[in-house]
């Protein structure tokens, strides 16, 4: 007898596992690009609220951008 969720998610198992390997790359660089995207939306000042001073370095928004670039990288190019 199957289980509900046999029943639920068989069909998306399914289709999902007759998606090509590719697929699943550019789900996962989706996945972090737009974090990244929404981040960079964020005005600077509200980043910067209760920072000591504005220097460039103190941006979150570079920062989140950079920890993403490896990821992407490893996601993309090597795996």
């Amino acid at each position: 007898m199957r289980t509900i969720l046999e029943f639920v998610l068989g069909p998306i198992n399914t289709a999902m596992g007759a998606l090509p390997l590719w697929s699943a790359r550019v789900a996962v660089a989706l996945l972090l690009i737009l974090p990244a995207v929404a981040v960079w939306r964020l005005s600077r000042d509200w980043v910067l609220r209760g920072a000591p001073d504005r220097a460039k370095w103190r941006d979150l928004r570079v920062w989140a951008a950079l920890f993403i670039v490896p990821y992407l990288v490893i996601y993309l190019l090597l795996a």
